[in-house]
């Protein structure tokens, strides 16, 4: 699922890399079928939708299936910075668990203050990982997150999901977008890894 945010209207552009391929989409939560409206050109949006947009091959033979969403946001002020130290917070529990959801319930088994999203060492692969912080946004912008992993992560910034990567899985990246004006923005991270 891929998330767009937009301040006031956006052009919705969907491109697929090879010819004669037909995008079709519906905006009910319904699969595209031969029937579903075709996409031909780019075209304006003003008001939260999400799309389910399947590709058909020239042969009208269904292939990929993509959801995204586009969310109309007003860009969400930002704290001062203040007295705040520098740093990310990082807790490692040394576990295994195949949801983002379960990290919060297990023993901290070591904290630790890191200066990005990184894999303190010391960690063996029992991974149960939860980082948190703040971003220092210097602009009102539309601003796009990418998260790869490899199990599962999830990227929260001021209480909201902006990136979905949860669940066990090999190497995926997905990304997301936020509206975010000037100032300090909290954010949490988690992120497991089930190889042990």
């Amino acid at each position: 699922h891929v998330s767009n945010s937009f301040v006031g209207e956006t052009t919705v552009v969907w491109d697929y890399p090879l010819p004669n391929v037909i995008i079709r989409y519906t905006t009910d939560g319904t699969v595209p079928d031969e029937n579903s409206a075709v996409y031909t050109e780019p075209f304006k949006l003003d008001k939260t939708t999400d799309f389910t947009i399947r590709f058909f091959r020239p042969d009208g033979t269904a292939a990929d299936i993509v959801k995204t969403s586009y969310r109309k946001e007003e860009y969400i002020a930002g704290e001062e910075i203040g007295d705040r130290q520098p740093g990310i917070l990082s807790e490692w529990r040394e576990a295994v668990v195949n949801r983002t959801d379960k990290i919060d319930a297990l023993p901290v088994t070591k904290k630790y203050l890191v200066d990005g999203i990184i894999i303190p060492k010391g960690i063996n692969n029992k991974r149960a990982m939860k980082y948190y912080g703040y971003l220092n946004i210097e602009k009102d912008d539309i601003y796009t997150f990418s998260l790869g992993s490899d199990d599962g992560s999830k990227l929260y910034i001021n209480d909201e999901t902006v990136v979905d990567n949860d669940g066990p899985h090999g190497p995926v990246v997905l990304r997301g977008q936020k509206a975010l004006g000037k100032g300090l923005h909290p954010f949490l991270l988690y992120y497991f890894d089930m190889d042990n």
